[in-house]
């Protein structure tokens, strides 16, 4: 038996790309053969596109789409136990952010998405209906059911700052599923790991703007960055963030670059959203208030850290 084991292979890495959500999602994982390592990586991309079919607001038929379809109803709607595990998160996140993170702001996401074609802002009539339709307190949770109802007609739920960061846990534990116990799943800045056999996970989290690149070192967790480094619109000499404020529904213009640890990948990246609208200071108030968070906050060319941020990081100068 001793002999057997010592003579098994050491794991090799294997990297994996593949498109789901709008972005590339990429997988780090170690294996003791290629073959082992693609099929855990194909059932985990798999995983990422069953999530993506239940939860985009962009596919008419998904299940966040048909539940959004039933607004107006005065008739709970009974969901997946998956979406109303990720709607309760956005409903906390939302709650502790006071009001900063806000998942019924979909009919504002989709006239800013009408925005960035056009380059010219949504028209002022059209933002005051979309409030009309939105906020977390027209729509309600039925616990006993598992269902919900959307109060106004036209409301529409968006989950861009929430399903990423879902999508990426859930593919890490179907890796583990899979025998993969070494593994880092990186959804376009959301990324879950599991323990490196070796050494430790080398995170970049350089911003643009900033003259210097940092690394955080971690061995397991979450990290979700969010900002409008890459996503955003120019008008009128403005820029505007693809990140709503949910309390003026217009495009987040403050020059903000959030990075956030945690145990799990759906909640550093709901907080980064939400700290992102939040602006450094409120941001960190929140951020020292919850346990096993620490945040890196970007802004106007200002570096804010919360508590223990700077002893998982490295900075190199460009």
């Amino acid at each position: 038996m001793l002999a057997s084991s010592a003579c098994q292979p050491e794991p090799q890495l294997y990297s994996f790309k593949s498109r789901h959500m709008g972005v590339d999602f990429r997988i780090d994982l170690f294996a003791a053969d290629s073959k082992k390592a693609q099929s855990a990586a194909n059932a985990a991309f798999a995983r990422v596109a069953e999530i993506d079919a239940a939860m985009s607001d962009y596919k008419v038929d998904s299940e966040l789409s048909q539940l959004s379809k039933s607004s107006g109803s005065s008739k709970p709607i009974q969901v997946s136990q998956e979406l109303w595990t990720v709607l309760n998160k956005a409903k906390n996140i939302h709650r502790l952010s006071s009001g900063a993170f806000d998942v019924s702001f979909g009919a504002h996401a989709l006239l800013w998405r009408r925005a960035r074609f056009a380059q010219s802002l949504p028209p002022s009539r059209s933002l005051a209906r979309a409030r009309e339709k939105s906020g977390m307190g027209h729509l309600l949770f039925h616990p006993a059911t598992r269902s919900l109802t959307l109060k106004p007609k036209g409301m529409r739920l968006d989950l861009g700052g929430i399903a990423k960061g879902y999508a990426a846990d859930q593919a890490l534990a179907t890796l583990q599923s899979q025998g993969i116990n070494h593994a880092l799943v990186d959804g376009s800045g959301d990324m879950a790991m599991t323990k490196h056999p070796y050494s430790q996970w080398k995170i970049f989290i350089s911003d643009k703007e900033d003259q210097t690149d940092k690394f955080i070192h971690m061995q397991r967790g979450a990290v979700a960055t969010s900002g409008d480094s890459y996503q955003f619109i120019e008008i009128n000499n403005n820029r505007y963030s693809h990140i709503i404020d949910p309390r003026t529904g217009i495009g987040v213009t403050n020059r903000c670059r959030v990075t956030i640890i945690a145990a799990d990948a759906m909640t550093a990246d709901s907080l980064a959203s939400a700290v992102t609208v939040m602006g450094p200071n409120q941001g960190l108030q929140l951020i020292e208030s919850l346990p096993d968070v620490e945040a890196l906050i970007v802004a106007s060319g200002k570096t804010y850290q919360s508590t223990n941020f700077p002893r998982l990081i490295q900075t190199h100068q460009n």
